[in-house]
């Protein structure tokens, strides 16, 4: 019982660095993007 807990917790903090991970990488490319079209 105490090992399925300990692994459903491991899966909650992955998808939470994965949404984290996609957030800021969604913020970057929109930086990118922005910058991108001031030059063009």
């Amino acid at each position: 019982m105490h090992r399925s807990r300990e692994i459903l917790t491991d899966k909650l903090i992955v998808s939470d660095s994965i949404a984290d991970f996609s957030r800021v990488t969604g913020i970057a490319k929109a930086k990118y993007n922005f910058l991108m079209s001031i030059d063009a």
